[in-house]
């Protein structure tokens, strides 16, 4: 159990440097693919070991807030999904919905509001 723990707390270093680097200073130290995989392998570990470390990215979404913007409230909930890289779960979770399938794009979430066709609020997630 503590060499799973020691290996956790190696990729979660692993994985916050790269987030960092991501989102905040605009450069990459590894490929989407191998960050993909180790975040899968930290997943893993995560289940198996039914610890779930207070710094893992499997339970944070975005980055460190840089600047002070107002806070808006939101309509409706902005939330993410899952990732599945099993096309029959996602067949599954679509159940008799309709979809559309398409690359992931990494960028910011926004939900922007017209009224009379002028924008009126523009609100991100805040993370």
């Amino acid at each position: 159990m503590m060499d799973k723990l020691h290996l956790m707390k190696e990729k979660i270093k692993l994985l916050n440097a790269a987030n960092k680097a991501y989102y905040q200073e605009n450069r990459e130290i590894m490929s989407n693919m191998e960050y993909d995989d180790l975040y899968d392998e930290l997943v893993k570990l995560e289940s198996e070991t039914g610890v779930t470390l207070s710094s893992s990215p499997t339970i944070h979404v975005g980055y460190e807030l840089l600047s002070n913007l107002p806070k808006e409230a939101h309509e409706r909930p902005m939330l993410s999904l899952d990732k599945t890289k099993d096309a029959d779960a996602l067949k599954s979770w679509l159940g008799q919905n309709k979809g559309i399938l398409s690359w992931k794009l990494d960028g910011l979430t926004i939900v922007m509001t017209y009224t009379d066709g002028r924008l009126t609020k523009a609100v991100t997630r805040g993370n």
